[in-house]
């Protein structure tokens, strides 16, 4: 609403006043339409899954929702990051239900081995802190039948958002949920019983919380952040108390929101309803097959950046279902992925160290030169997810073992020295200096950050060798020239060439 402001006896500036009033809602208006933020992006969060219920908030149109990600099977489709889908960096999907044959048909079977044991709490490290076990009578509104998640980074802002959404085989009474998203790895065996979990918290990990009714849609979302001071994981840290970003039901809300989650059960117009999966999954009502009836269906974004949370990769998600919102609640089944949302890699070749580029000589320089060859490893390390992070490199060299072998430097070696790094791109090995024929392989190897999610990588292949030929030396004769008169002397000169001089 537009008002005017009126100052007496000063007509000239009453209308000066309503201009730059004017101009102060236009410019709010502009800015509020630029701050982009979680569904205001490509990516749907209406209540299903189907891409071709297309969407728009905040004037902007969202053409993408889960399907467009996954296949009937569940599986990647396509595989990210992919021109197709600008943006979008990694996806993870887990089906958490099991089937069974029955009367010579299919059904869903109630055996769950991935549910947490007593005594596990969020509030605790991953191991020690958390258990899993096999249930066999897993309530069913706390079943979790598939749960998914995706990474997207906006190409005009810059923003890191993580989407979520799991499906439960009953819509019976509230619901609880809840995201871990772990820059580390976890996993959990229960095949032989109860067991610990085998990970720990990262500085950064964040857990999202939220609350869902059936026919009321979700109640509140809130995202919370695990605190470490030294920065290494494991019993120092502990999970922050205070909500690092809280919103509601993401049908109620316009655009500009930093977290916000909704479900099949929304209590807006038309939401209310089943929704049909092209993947498998499983209800109450239904069984087997692709029906979800309302409220079980979940899903939700968090904008991190616009949090203070990004610049970390979170390669592992685990969807839980709990007892209430509180962070002390009861946790009772899980869904385990791995988003893998930073990834490296490291690609090198042997090169010349007089030039960086050409390949290393061939064969062992001849006199009057010193027979040695020097060389380096030209080290291509390449980092998505994060522009920025602190690992270092590490070089060795391995041999010389005899020109047909076909051994690698995987381990040992001689240490050629490191390079503590902070961004992707190309770096060479120190100098090695080769005084001997033979075979030599190089291995070089990124330590990755595991402060921010970043995974080592290495590269020890055979395009890391090379072989150095020795000289061929050449002997030739010659004789005194004839012919010699009896009882004189006669001679031979011998010439060495092509020879190396040792350093």
């Amino acid at each position: 609403m537009l008002s005017r402001i009126v100052i007496k006896n000063q007509p000239g500036r009453r209308w000066l006043k309503y201009i730059a009033a004017l101009g102060l809602l236009v410019g709010t208006l502009v800015v509020a339409g630029i701050a982009l933020a979680v569904h205001d992006l490509k990516f749907q969060l209406d209540g299903d899954v189907d891409h071709t219920t297309t969407t728009s908030v905040g004037g902007n149109l969202q053409p993408w929702d889960w399907d467009s990600f996954f296949n009937a099977s569940g599986a990647k489709s396509p595989v990210l990051p992919d021109a197709s889908r600008p943006g979008f960096t990694a996806s993870a999907f887990t089906r958490d239900f099991e089937t069974k044959t029955k009367g010579g048909k299919v059904v869903f079977s109630t055996n769950d081995t991935t549910t947490y044991a007593t005594g596990s709490k969020d509030t605790l490290d991953i191991d020690p802190g958390w258990q899993c076990s096999t249930s066999n009578n897993v309530l069913s509104k706390n079943d979790i039948m598939n749960a998914y998640t995706l990474a997207f980074t906006d190409p005009v802002s810059g923003h890191q958002i993580l989407y979520f959404g799991l499906e439960r085989n009953s819509n019976n009474g509230d619901a609880n949920v809840a995201f871990w998203f772990l820059q580390g790895a976890a996993s959990c065996d229960s095949s032989a019983g109860t067991a610990a979990w085998v990970g720990h918290h990262q500085d950064g990990d964040i857990l999202i919380v939220s609350a869902f009714t059936n026919g009321g849609g979700v109640s509140g979302i809130d995202a919370y952040r695990w605190n470490d001071p030294d920065g290494v994981g494991g019993a120092v840290g502990s999970l922050g108390t205070t909500s690092v970003a809280h919103g509601a039901d993401c049908n109620g809300t316009g655009g500009g929101d930093a977290i916000c989650a909704t479900t099949n059960g929304s209590a807006a117009p038309g939401l209310n309803a089943a929704i049909t999966t092209p993947w498998p999954t499983s209800n109450a009502t239904d069984g087997l097959g692709t029906t979800l009836q309302p409220s079980e269906f979940f899903e939700g974004g968090i904008d991190l950046t616009a949090k203070g949370l990004g610049n970390r990769c979170f390669n592992t998600f685990v969807g839980d279902t709990r007892s209430s919102q509180s962070l002390t609640a009861t946790i009772f089944d899980y869904a385990l992925g791995t988003l893998g949302e930073c990834k490296s890699t490291t690609t090198t070749t042997p090169v010349d160290a007089t030039d960086n580029t050409l390949p290393p000589a061939t064969i062992i320089p001849g006199d009057p030169a010193d027979a040695a060859v020097t060389v380096k490893d030209k080290t291509v390390i390449d980092v998505t997810g994060v522009g920025s992070f602190s690992g270092s490199i590490s070089w060795h060299i391995c041999g010389p073992t005899a020109s047909d072998s076909t051994a690698l430097c995987t381990a040992g070696g001689v240490d050629l020295g490191s390079q503590n790094i902070t961004a992707k791109g190309t770096y060479y090995s120190p100098t090695a200096t080769v005084t001997a024929a033979g075979r030599y392989c190089f291995r070089a190897e990124f330590s990755g950050d595991s402060s921010v999610g970043v995974p080592g990588s290495s590269d020890s292949s055979a395009g890391e060798c090379f072989t150095i030929a020795p000289r061929q030396a050449t002997l030739t004769t010659q004789a005194t020239t004839g012919p010699v008169a009896f009882g004189l002397k006669i001679s031979d000169t011998v010439t060495l060439a092509n020879t190396a001089h040792k350093p």
